[in-house]
């Protein structure tokens, strides 16, 4: 049995690791992409893919980051975070579904969201822009900032009452940002953090993709 990781064949730039299309060919820790089913194998797959049927394991794209689980830590070294947590993402997926996965994780950091803002672009608008205002209560808040269609790019900012992180994938990888490694998809990371499919996740992320696509908007 092998640790297989299902992947979306437009995001195959973004993986560090083998990718196979073929179920005969899976080995342990690759990507795949086939559309043949998977049988006798751990299968970990997209956060969303859990509404659309049944899986064991999932991945949440923001926690399969280093980096991100480097800020992880450093946030939850107060016993109650407190401070406004900054995010900037832009992506080349078609798909705004990597919102309501990013509310979900940024939540299992700060806290549950007590109201939740979403301001849009028009749908048709090229590049499109959703922006997400979060407020934890305390006075804990998140701005999150994303632009689709154009590259890929993330800038993370906490302002803790005792620290402060700032992360820009840019000034990670300065020569080449149109290729950053750092937002690269490393296997181990993916299968580390996985999650187990639970009705309390699938519940919680129908519930974040209600506040995104269904909050009140401002």
């Amino acid at each position: 049995m092998a640790k297989v990781i299902l992947l979306d064949k437009q995001k195959v730039g973004r993986v560090d690791g083998l990718v196979v299309e073929s179920a005969s060919d899976v080995r342990d820790g690759c990507f795949y992409v086939g559309d043949e089913a998977l049988e006798g194998h751990d299968v970990v797959a997209p956060a969303m893919s859990v509404l659309e049927g049944r899986l064991q394991k999932v991945y949440f794209d923001l926690e399969s980051y280093l980096f991100f689980q480097q800020a992880k830590a450093v946030i939850l070294d107060s016993s109650v975070p407190r401070g406004v947590f900054r995010f900037r993402r832009m992506t080349t997926d078609t798909t705004t579904a990597v919102i309501a996965e990013d509310l979900m994780v940024v939540s299992s950091v700060l806290g549950k969201p007590e109201r939740v803002w979403v301001k849009r672009s028009e749908v048709n608008d090229v590049p499109r822009h959703v922006i997400v205002t979060v407020d934890f209560g305390g006075g804990t808040m998140a701005h999150l900032d994303y632009t689709f269609g154009e590259r890929e790019f993330i800038e993370l900012q906490w302002s803790g009452n005792k620290k402060i992180i700032e992360f820009n994938s840019d000034d990670v990888n300065p020569i080449s940002p149109q290729q950053s490694s750092v937002l690269k998809y490393q296997p181990e990371l993916i299968l580390k953090n996985s999650r187990d499919v639970t009705d309390d996740l699938v519940e919680q992320l129908k519930a974040y993709h209600e506040q995104v696509f269904g909050g009140e908007s401002k």
